[in-house]
């Protein structure tokens, strides 16, 4: 193998192995070695599926490498796992690619990239490939073989200038490289929907300094929005002279998605879309600490449904999801903007209303919901339930200028509700012979 196929196949991150058409391996990288936790010498003499992990030998059907190797096609994007000699599994993003072994025969060239690991090798793709790039330039004659390796990745090489125009782009880029040679970033990308981050951003190329992970929403060929993350470092001549930045750059649109999926989940109910209690906590901090600053007081109305018990039990729990569901809704509605809403668990929910500090206002407020929340539900199969509410209402800071005291307070009058004949709101016990409380009673 040639010197600088040699040289990229040895320090990539990525696992890279050939396999013939006979599925017979004939070269695995260290990577490949380090992912299975087999040496090269015994993995030759192996059968692929069992260095690999498929013990089942399922790649005998619909095998990905036969296909590309039939069909003379690369593929790419393929998911899959790897099972390592110790029976760890690994998730693996799979390219192949069709290949002439050095008998001139039929083979394919695959990479593995470990997915569970992607975090962790960002910074060493970025010194291999631009190591790798260093030793293209001494190594004209191979610079074909060079750009097919960086073509097949999954992120993209640039280079800028000193005035950080682009001078080189390679690899899978969102958009036709040619758009972004001799210009700078901010000419095709819009910087006004973060000015102080891109502001930053620009701070650091103007100091010369080296970046990590820098993510920007941008438009690919397709006009589609997407997002990249980019990485980069100075290049520095020998005689201290700066000439430009080399970097690596990636689209992780769906890494973005993903996450926000997960902070979605952790802050939301799944059946009511609603706050869930994480957040109904983190906001009513939030309120008694605007409280201490400005003295701007609310009401805490704790609700529990009456009924909600029997439609699970009779009716079924998809009928009572639809109920919740309804009763999230109305909540909504029925409240103002400044107000917040959150399903606390079970029939459970919780709201806090801003600047209501009177007993007689918040009284009002908690009646309207109960009679909002009494009227028939309808279900999809064409059913009608009904369930009731019981609330109980606690101000601040009447009942408590702390969390514990408050939620107690609501919690306990809820209760007293409950126990009153549900379908009423109570209010929090406090002393009578307060002056706080004598202004709330007028």
């Amino acid at each position: 193998m040639l010197a600088l196929q040699a040289a990229v196949l040895e320090h990539l991150p990525e696992a890279v192995y050939v396999r013939s058409a006979k599925r017979e391996l004939l070269y695995i990288n260290p990577a490949a070695e380090q992912l299975t936790g087999y040496a090269l010498d015994t993995a030759l003499t192996l059968p692929c599926f069992k260095v690999f992990g498929d013990v089942e030998a399922r790649c005998n059907e619909n095998c990905p490498v036969d296909r590309a190797i039939g069909t003379g096609e690369p593929l790419r994007h393929l998911e899959g796992t790897v099972v390592d000699k110790t029976g760890r599994t690994v998730p693996v993003e799979v390219t192949v690619a069709p290949v002439d072994d050095e008998r001139n025969e039929a083979a394919a060239l695959v990479i593995l990239r470990d997915l569970s690991k992607m975090r962790n090798l960002e910074t060493t793709q970025v010194k291999a490939l631009m190591a790798a790039e260093k030793a293209n330039q001494a190594l004209e004659e191979s610079e074909a073989r060079f750009r097919d390796f960086a073509s097949l990745s999954s992120d993209w090489l640039w280079e800028t200038d000193e005035e950080h125009r682009f001078t080189y782009m390679s690899g899978r880029t969102i958009d036709d490289p040619s758009k972004f040679i001799g210009r700078r970033r901010e000419e095709f990308i819009d910087i006004t929907g973060d000015r102080e981050r891109w502001a930053q951003f620009f701070a650091i190329l103007k100091r010369y300094d080296p970046f990590e992970d820098f993510r920007y929403p941008t438009t690919n060929r397709h006009g589609r929005a997407v997002w990249v993350e980019i990485c980069g470092k100075p290049i520095i001549e020998a005689s201290g002279r700066f000439i430009g930045y080399r970097g690596v750059g990636r689209e992780v649109t769906r890494e973005i998605k993903e996450k926000e999926k997960l902070e979605t989940r952790a802050m939301r109910d799944y059946v009511t879309k609603l706050p869930n209690r994480r957040t109904f906590d983190e906001t009513l901090i939030g309120w008694l600490g605007d409280y201490a600053t400005s003295g701007r007081g609310f009401a805490l109305a704790f609700i529990d449904l009456d009924g909600f018990k029997g439609i699970n039990d009779c009716v079924g729990h998809d009928a009572g999801d639809q109920v919740l569901a309804v009763v999230g809704e109305r909540l909504m509605a029925s409240l103002r903007g400044t107000d917040h809403v959150a399903r606390l668990g079970g029939d459970e929910f919780g709201v806090l209303l801003s600047g209501i500090i009177r007993i007689a206002a918040a009284g009002i407020i908690a009646q309207k919901l109960i009679e909002t929340l009494s009227e028939p539900i309808q279900l999809s199969d064409g059913g009608v339930v009904r369930v009731g509410a019981s609330v109980g209402l606690a101000i601040c800071p009447t009942h408590g200028a702390e969390a514990s005291a408050l939620v107690q307070s609501a919690d306990l009058a809820m209760y007293d509700a409950k126990m009153s004949g549900k379908g009423q709101f109570r209010i929090a016990r406090s002393d009578p012979d307060t002056v706080a409380d004598m202004e709330l009673l007028t």
